[in-house]
């Protein structure tokens, strides 16, 4: 989960934060391990979300109610280019006798998944957007999309269905609630920013032993000093190893700010940057980037980080599990480069720092066909649809644990992010709903510090500014 990388300017995007989010959208699969995975326990003082009941085999697609055939409009940027939609259209066509899908792909032609929103607002406009399509909450325009009147709500499905919403990892199914409804089902979705992507075998070179997360050794300062130690400068600026390389951007500011025991860097309303606290985890990113110089920022190597790691160049990528399968495919040599992940450290509630992501597939509320669109997402997110979302759809889909006991999740380096699939913590959403603006607004000018371009009070300051500035817009 080759990497995507954004080849828009880096004002658009902080390069750690295109890679690690693009990356859940869309990358080839990895070649699946034959181990028998353990099942996934919830952290050990975390307050666990209700364990999901995994389904074994999801009932058949009922026939749709409305009428006896027609055609289906999906509109789509998740797995185009990859088999995967034309196995979930065949499944479909397969149990609803007399019904097609029209498959008509969204392209995104800088790579950029932002791009399709306009696009979508525009079809919905002209009323020529399809029945099935994804807003997605971790992208933000699900919280834009709902109040605009774009969605249709799934809750008279799901009660007239009896729809078993346990056979989803239960953070999954809240992330597709706002204003008191559902909105749809899980496409792909992770924890969130919330690994420590190694290569062991730089580690073990180093003379440092791989981290065990459990361990109250384990510490943000203790990620700091692995970084400065494995980090190895050339001349006239150059490197012939980067330490570490940070998520940057929103969701890695999140997680940092919950690393130092925070609940996030801003309530949806206010901005709490320049807060003594939260500061510290801002801090903990300037001291690698500019007082150690240990860190592979953006704009200063080509490719992106997945390439560095997979090279032998970086030695540790902070992001998400499918970063673990996209090093894993790009390895030339498995001796030099071995991936192993450990997770951030607790807190002092118990918790680990994270940041839920994922998606979610919508029916349209000037569907057509709606009734056939509930089907549909149906066959879109059952275990055989969300597995091969993973296998073929390239797509980071750890919505289910039903689909956990197959070999493509048996690689080591993955295994310690299913303790987060349990007790994910929610993003903070926007209150306005100006969730882009947002993003891209952190991402341009909290560049300016970790760049070296403004002392870091200056900079803050600046970003707290910027920020609050955004959030006391009105809605749109």
């Amino acid at each position: 989960m080759p990497a995507i990388t954004s080849r828009r300017s880096f004002l658009w995007i902080s390069a750690g934060v295109a890679v690690t989010l693009l990356a859940a959208c869309s990358a080839p699969a990895p070649t699946p391990v034959p181990a028998k995975p353990a099942a996934p326990k919830p952290a050990e003082s975390a307050k666990p979300a209700e364990a999901p009941k995994p389904v074994e085999k999801p009932a058949a697609a009922a026939p749709p109610k409305a009428a006896s055939g027609g055609t289906l409009v999906w509109d789509t940027f998740r797995g185009v280019g990859t088999p995967w939609p034309e196995d979930r259209i065949k499944a479909f066509e397969g149990a609803n006798a007399g019904w097609k899908v029209d498959f008509r792909p969204i392209t995104l032609p800088g790579n950029v998944q932002a791009e399709a929103y306009p696009k979508m607002y525009a079809m919905f406009a002209s009323d020529t957007l399809g029945d099935v399509f994804a807003f997605d909450p971790s992208h933000w325009e699900f919280y834009r999309a709902v109040p605009k009147g774009l969605l249709k709500p799934i809750d008279d499905y799901v009660k007239d269905d009896k729809y078993d919403v346990g056979q989803f990892y239960a953070p999954f199914i809240e992330m597709q609630k706002w204003q008191g409804k559902m909105w749809g089902l899980p496409s792909w979705g992770w924890s969130g920013q919330d690994g420590w992507i190694y290569n062991e075998v730089q580690l073990l070179e180093a003379g440092i032993k791989p981290p065990d997360h459990n361990s109250p050794e384990w510490t943000l300062e203790a990620m700091r000093e692995h970084v400065k130690k494995l980090n190895k400068p050339g001349s006239g600026g150059t490197y012939d190893r980067y330490g570490g390389n940070l998520a940057l951007g929103a969701a890695g500011a999140t997680v940092y700010t919950r690393a130092v025991n925070e609940p996030d860097f801003h309530d949806g309303k206010k901005s709490m940057i320049t807060d003594a606290n939260v500061m510290k985890a801002f801090q903990w990113v300037q001291d690698m980037a500019q007082t150690d110089k240990a860190l592979a920022l953006p704009g200063a190597f080509q490719g992106s980080a997945v390439d560095l790691m997979a090279s032998g160049k970086l030695s540790i990528v902070q992001s998400g599990s499918l970063v673990v399968f996209n090093v894993q495919k790009a390895i030339k040599d498995e001796k030099a480069v071995v991936v192993r992940a450990a997770l951030f450290p607790k807190r002092k509630d118990g918790k680990r720092p994270s940041q839920l992501r994922g998606g979610t597939w919508n029916i349209g509320a000037k569907a057509k066909n709606p009734d056939v669109g509930w089907k549909f997402i149906q066959t879109l997110s059952n275990k055989e649809g969300t597995l091969k979302f993973n296998t073929i759809g390239g797509n980071g889909a750890l919505v289910r644990p039903d689909i956990m006991d197959d070999p493509y999740f048996s690689h080591p380096g993955f295994r310690p992010f299913l303790e987060n699939l349990l007790t994910a913590m929610p993003a903070t959403v926007p209150a306005n709903g100006r969730g882009t603006e947002f993003e891209q607004t952190i991402n341009q000018t909290w560049a300016e510090t970790y760049l070296g371009k403004a002392t870091f009070s200056d900079g803050m300051k600046k970003l707290q500014d910027a920020v609050q500035k955004v959030l006391d817009r009105p809605a749109e």
